[in-house]
């Protein structure tokens, strides 16, 4: 590798945000579209739907279904000191 003047002297170019969002120009916001914080990946606390059947060889219990219904429901968002936001949901 050879360097040059011209590569010495070049001025930094400025980081690209254009990937960011823009969250510190939000307003406060009823019923926001998207949330806040993403849910994690396999994450077994965080309400999720499922359903699950299960097959029993016993004389009492030939078969049993489980299911699980739950979501997150964003009602209100604001912001919040230096730089951040906060945010009011319902999980159910």
């Amino acid at each position: 590798m050879v360097l040059t003047e011209t590569d010495v002297h070049m001025a930094p170019t400025a980081p690209d945000k254009s990937g960011e969002l823009d969250r510190v120009g939000e307003e406060s916001r009823f019923l926001p579209r998207r949330l806040l914080f993403a849910p994690l990946h396999a994450d077994p606390r965080w309400p999720h739907f499922s359903a699950a059947y299960r097959g029993y060889r016993t004389n009492d219990l030939t078969a049993a279904f489980a299911g699980t219904f739950g979501e997150t429901f964003s009602l209100y968002r604001n912001r919040a000191p230096l730089r951040g936001q906060w945010d009011l949901v319902l999980q159910a």
